[in-house]
């Protein structure tokens, strides 16, 4: 290895979470980091798996190009093995390395070669880390889930009301359907009304007229 090649450490559960996080999450966070930390010698990833008989995460990571390093789950075993594999490439002569953690135990790195830090905004960095890195401590945006769109997704099995109305044709304007009056109902609603009013006036003529032969 030569001095300016770059080794990228990811304390995984560190950016990413260590409790069985989806693939989609494992994905989009893991790229932003190698995108961020630009051209490197090799990549490798140090986790705890939570089930190794089910474990995404290394194939996940095998499809980025990152090596991966499962280690027995306790406090802080990825981050030995890390700093480990850090004094493996210092040994081959790699003096640049970039860490994606906030955890402190990496501001020794800052003893062997340049220290780069990889954080997200708001995360919590060591002071110590802080410290080591100096101006080379980089904050990045925390990516959703990749292909994630809506923050609130309908339940799975059940499809949202539609609310959308078809877009009008170019060049004419839309307009809601116009009430119906009522004579649209039956335009010839006049004629049971009608019908009545002169039956009862033709009932009254003809007993007038009837009366009047009588008398004669």
């Amino acid at each position: 290895m030569l001095a300016d090649d770059r080794v990228l450490l990811i304390d995984f559960e560190n950016v990413v979470g260590g409790a069985q996080p989806r693939e989609s999450l494992i994905r989009s966070r893991i790229t932003a980091l190698i995108t961020a930390a630009g051209p490197t010698h090799h990549k490798i990833a140090g986790y705890a798996p939570k089930d190794p008989r089910e474990d995404p995460v290394a194939s996940v990571l095998a499809e980025l190009g990152v090596a991966s390093w499962p280690v027995p789950r306790g406090t802080d075993a990825a981050d030995r093995v890390l700093l480990r594999h850090a004094h493996y490439a210092y040994d081959r002569g790699c003096r640049l390395f970039t860490v994606a953690s906030g955890d402190g135990r990496f501001a020794r790195l800052a003893d062997l070669g340049r220290l780069e830090v990889l954080a997200w905004t708001e995360q919590t960095v060591s002071r110590a880390l802080v410290q080591a890195a100096g101006e080379h401590l980089r904050r990045l945006d925390r990516p959703p889930p990749a292909g994630a769109t809506d923050p609130d997704p309908a339940p799975r099995g059940r499809r949202p009301p539609d609310t959308t109305r078809a877009t009008p044709a170019a060049g004419r304007e839309e307009t809601a359907p116009a009430a119906a009056h009522p004579r649209a109902a039956g335009s010839d609603w006049w004629r049971p009304t009608a019908t009545a009013v002169l039956t009862g006036i033709g009932m009254g003529v003809g007993q007038r007229l009837a009366d009047a032969a009588l008398r004669r």
